[in-house]
């Protein structure tokens, strides 16, 4: 019983992970296209805005389906974006 518990756990992660995934790079995509089109309006800053929160719900699904924490994620990235600014 508990090796099917843990079997169903496995293939969970793996179809989330797949899902963070694909979420992922098609908001990316999306982020991508909006902002190589050059557009700096209020619909486009917009646009841009959700796609990045999408990107954030993608991140946060990966992490659930890694157990990692959201937070020490955002931290680390932090940390390595403040290296390179300042």
């Amino acid at each position: 019983m508990e090796a099917e518990k843990t079997i169903d756990r496995y293939l969970f992660n793996s179809a989330l992970e797949n899902h963070a995934v694909m979420g992922l790079s098609a908001q990316i995509g999306r982020l991508s296209e909006q902002s190589m089109e050059g557009k700096h309006t209020s619909d486009s800053d917009i646009l841009k805005k959700e796609y990045l929160g999408n990107v954030l719900y993608y991140a946060a699904e990966m992490c659930i389906a890694h157990n990692w924490s959201m937070e020490d994620l955002a931290e680390e990235s932090l940390k390595k974006y403040r290296q390179f600014i300042f």
